[in-house]
């Protein structure tokens, strides 16, 4: 175990120095309550300028509050209306995957949480007659969940707040009873659930896991009066300690916080639609913009990258914005996949999958419409990528037959 933790706090150091030179993005769900309508996009944090990527809706709905990003493959995941488990290309905005969520034995996988240290999407399946929690993980590809957990780990959680530490390979949520439960990624099992105490306030919510300094951070609250500070918490003692020596603001939105990892600051909503970065060692607001969504009505299920707790490197380590491909369908794609390239030309074609190795590749002589056969790939996420001649443009593909 001791091996293991000092390789990824290596690979971790390795990764902060490389991201110190670069800007985090936050991502989110743009969305419009009038005419139901959902869009990937990023904010500014210090303007509040929501800005769509994706250019047609992708869901009228979101299911329950969550969302999570894979860093690896650069997709970013939430539960639609119709509770299937969207992907999203975080570079084009477009639709990868949409797989139905489906288990044997539960109903609902909420609180999804993607983990750097073996790239799996894990969360809490539930039932509600009779109310029971698991630790399960899902497939992105096919939707299906599978519990992890052999007896239930509760009967409820309290929504927001779950956590990954991927280095002791931990799930936390926080339970009906407001107790932090710790709950082992292998095996399901409980090994923490201390009461969550504080001397100054009642509730704690909004977990989120900092890798930089192996610290659970969340919103520490007062309904009466209304308070909000900046805490952490003991894992091991359910103890919150505030950060924050003043109210940060008096209401809070309950669907979503992240931390900038390169410049240390934990955001989150208020209830009165601003978006609040507060330093994760002061405790002092530093940003309070309001959102200016001009394609939307609304902001939220953000998450921030790059993240420190990246220790996979990806298959492909750049993807470029279309130059040549100007549409590529289905996506999922099943036994066959089209794509169309802005002009006629002579291309060069490969798909590469998670591994590096290449699946597929061909060469088309002066055409703007080539058709590939899938239909003998494993289910999952690949590369596309095209040549020209002179210029080399590489897409995530999702293949789901």
């Amino acid at each position: 175990m001791m091996n293991k933790k000092v390789s990824f706090l290596f690979s971790l150091a390795a990764a902060t120095m490389l991201h110190a030179q670069n800007n985090a993005t936050i991502y989110g769900l743009s969305r419009n309550s009038g005419s139901p309508s959902i869009y990937l996009a990023n904010i500014n944090p210090n303007s509040g300028l929501v800005t769509n990527i994706s250019q047609a809706s992708l869901a009228k709905a979101e299911r329950v509050p969550m969302c999570t990003i894979d860093p690896v493959n650069q997709i970013y995941y939430f539960v639609n209306e119709n509770s299937q488990l969207v992907g999203i290309d975080l570079v084009t905005g477009n639709m990868v995957s949409n797989p139905n969520l489906s288990s044997s034995t539960c109903m609902y996988f909420d609180q999804m949480f993607y983990n750097t240290a073996d790239a799996n999407i894990y969360g809490l399946a539930r039932n509600n007659n009779p109310e029971a929690v698991y630790l399960a993980k899902v497939n992105p590809i096919t939707g299906v969940f599978t519990n992890i957990s052999t007896s239930p780990v509760g009967t409820a959680e309290l929504l927001p707040g779950a956590a990954i530490d991927p280095v002791n390979s931990i799930y936390y949520f926080i339970n009906e009873q407001h107790q932090l439960v710790g709950l082992s990624l292998s095996t399901g099992a409980i090994i923490s659930s201390p009461a969550i105490t504080s001397n100054a306030t009642a509730y704690f919510t909004h977990l989120v896991y900092n890798c930089n300094n192996a610290t659970l951070y969340g919103i520490a609250r007062n309904s009466s009066p209304a308070e909000i500070y900046l805490a952490k918490i003991d894992p091991l003692t359910g103890i919150v300690s505030h950060i924050s020596n003043n109210s940060l603001a008096n209401a809070i939105n309950m669907e979503g916080a992240t931390i900038d990892y390169l410049n240390n600051i934990f955001y989150f909503l208020n209830g009165y639609n601003k978006f609040i970065g507060v330093d994760l060692s002061s405790g002092n607001v530093v940003s309070s913009a309001g959102i200016n969504n001009p394609n939307g009505s609304y902001f939220d299920q953000f998450l921030s990258l790059p993240q420190t707790c990246e220790s996979i490197e990806p298959p492909i380590n750049t993807l470029t914005r279309s130059n040549i491909i100007s549409q590529i369908y289905p996506q999922p794609s099943g036994e066959t996949l089209n794509v169309l390239t802005k002009s006629s030309g002579n291309y060069h074609i490969e798909i590469i999958n998670a591994s590096g190795k290449i699946n597929l590749q061909a060469d088309f002589d002066k055409v703007k419409s080539i058709e590939l056969n899938t239909s003998k790939f494993e289910p999952g996420i690949y590369i596309l990528k095209i040549s020209d001649g002179i210029n080399v443009e590489r897409q995530k593909i999702c293949v789901q037959n």
